[in-house]
């Protein structure tokens, strides 16, 4: 039986519908409470069985979201304070190896994370009460920019890595957005093939403070909303 009549399919939503679209179909579904209180935690709640999901505006199709029935559960949303020290180990636990075994310059472990908290830019994403990943969406006047996307090395192959790009995604569509642009050092290979699966292409390459870089870029079209 459904959760709600709002879904037409009796599970619960899937994490990566953003914080916007949850406010602008909050605000046009009639002003029943349970609606505006399942709605209010639609962004925060993904289950692992979930096979599609859409929500509905007096029967007009607002978003659909879909993910994978092996996908662990998790939940995709805005950092908390209490979240500090586990996204100081984030960072340490996946850049400090690379660091040391790729050459690549340190500027992920010099990352201002209670800025970053606070700077509404940041996303996290917890799996199982374990702060598994996070990503850091900045927007530009014709694109999203995707910076930190990292996972735990013992959480990586889990399909989290895809998730947050996922999240991007619809974010990107949220804000009016063409595209998405990320850079990665041009020695991290597993990122880059990581990136050219889920459908960036490289955009230019570029030295920085001696490193070489590589800019890439996914279009994204306004239908994927």
């Amino acid at each position: 039986m459904p959760l709600h009549p709002l879904v037409d399919v009796g599970v619960p939503p899937c994490a990566i519908i953003s914080v916007r679209t949850i406010k602008r179909v909050r605000d046009q579904v009639p002003s029943c409470a349970a609606s505006k209180r399942w709605l209010a935690h639609a962004t925060i709640t993904c289950c692992a069985t979930i096979t599609c999901c859409r929500l509905h505006n007096g029967g007009g199709v607002m978003h659909d979201v879909c993910t994978r029935p092996e996908l662990p559960s998790f939940v995709i949303r805005p950092p908390r304070g209490r979240d500090l020290q586990s996204l100081h180990h984030l960072v340490d636990s996946t850049y400090a190896p690379m660091i040391a075994q790729l050459g690549i310059p340190d500027w992920p472990l010099r990352s201002n994370i209670p800025q970053l908290i606070h700077s509404g830019t940041l996303w996290v994403l917890e799996s199982r009460g374990l702060i598994a990943a996070m990503i850091r969406l900045d927007v530009y006047w014709k694109y999203l920019w995707l910076e930190l996307v990292t996972v735990l090395p013992q959480c990586q192959r889990c399909g989290f890595g895809r998730a947050l790009i996922e999240f991007a995604q619809a974010e990107t569509c949220n804000q009016g957005r063409s595209s998405m642009q990320l850079m990665t050092h041009e020695r991290m290979r597993d990122a880059i093939d990581f990136y050219l699966h889920m459908g960036f292409v490289e955009v230019q390459r570029l030295q920085l403070q001696g490193h070489a870089f590589i800019q890439m870029g996914k279009g994204v079209s306004p239908q994927s909303r």
